[in-house]
């Protein structure tokens, strides 16, 4: 069962509510077409295009007026008066989840692709080895449908629709076209094309593992010319400038017989952390993905 994310329904009910409201998710189907292709990419086909089209509208809304159900309680409660904050409150948390969800399909397909490069390279490594022992290709791509995650999982597909009489090369080119990752569709759709050509599959296979090699090599050179002016901003945001901003500032308020402001040296950590954050994350996300 997938789990619906930012949603307080069970699935269940969810699903029952996009049902009877086909004509909705069609619409935003048609408003926003690359849904279809993120949520194949993210691995979610057990939603239909418009049913996962009419739960983002449903999540969102019942978002909104659970939030501004509670606000709305609270007002009352305490005898406030900020009918103003809680529509605009509720406005905001309809528009947060409705794009949250929309990109969510997204974003797991990101991690799809970082989970399929970090296992390629010893996926194919394998594969040759078994190639080149004289394994047929059916039989290498069986034994490496374990053992290598999210590329385990795509060959274990490949392999299931093989053994029910499909073409080899056409279930690898279908294949392809259904995974986020660049490099193992390339990797497909080339084995495939060797397939039809005949030509030498050891020869390919090799040819693949050493591109995609060097392209390891790029990444990280690439990564540590990034790391160079990322170093720098990050010397001068979180040490320089809250250190010697703070001196100058306090100097020239002396001049006009001014005090720091009290709230500003407690915004200066809350500050700091929140750049912090932002710049772990940053090279986090930044570092590329290498076995």
């Amino acid at each position: 069962m997938t789990t619906i994310p930012f949603s307080i329904l069970p699935e269940e009910t969810a699903r029952t509510l996009a049902s009877k409201t086909q004509s909705l998710g069609y619409w935003i189907i048609q408003k926003i077409p690359f849904i279809k292709q993120d949520l194949e990419f993210a691995n979610l086909e057990t939603f239909t295009h418009e049913e996962y089209g009419s739960i983002i509208f449903i999540t969102a809304l019942i978002n909104c007026i659970l939030i501004g159900l509670i606000l709305t309680l609270v007002e009352l409660t305490f005898k406030l008066n900020i009918g103003y904050l809680i529509l605009i409150i509720s406005i905001a948390i309809f528009i947060s989840s409705f794009l949250s969800l929309l990109f969510y399909p997204k974003i797991k397909a990101k991690k799809r692709i970082k989970n399929i490069d970090i296992k390629l390279i010893p996926a194919l490594r394998h594969l040759l080895i078994e190639m080149r022992s004289g394994v047929t290709l059916f039989q290498s791509m069986k034994s490496i449908s374990v053992g290598y995650g999210e590329v385990s999982k795509e060959f274990l597909k490949i392999v299931d629709n093989i053994e029910t009489g499909r073409d080899e090369s056409k279930t690898l080119k279908e294949a392809g076209s259904k995974i986020p990752s660049q490099k193992f569709r390339k990797v497909l759709w080339q084995i495939g094309n060797a397939l039809v050509t005949g030509s030498d599959m050891v020869k390919e296979l090799d040819d693949l593992v050493q591109e995609l090699r060097r392209g390891h090599v790029e990444d990280i050179k690439k990564y540590t010319q990034e790391l160079n002016p990322l170093t720098m901003m990050y010397m001068v945001m979180g040490i320089v400038l809250p250190a010697l901003g703070i001196s100058l500032l306090n100097l020239f308020l002396s001049f006009l017989n001014i005090s720091i402001p009290s709230i500003l040296l407690w915004l200066i950590p809350v500050f700091l952390a929140i750049f912090n954050i932002f710049f772990i994350y940053t090279i986090k996300s930044r570092i590329p993905m290498v076995y």
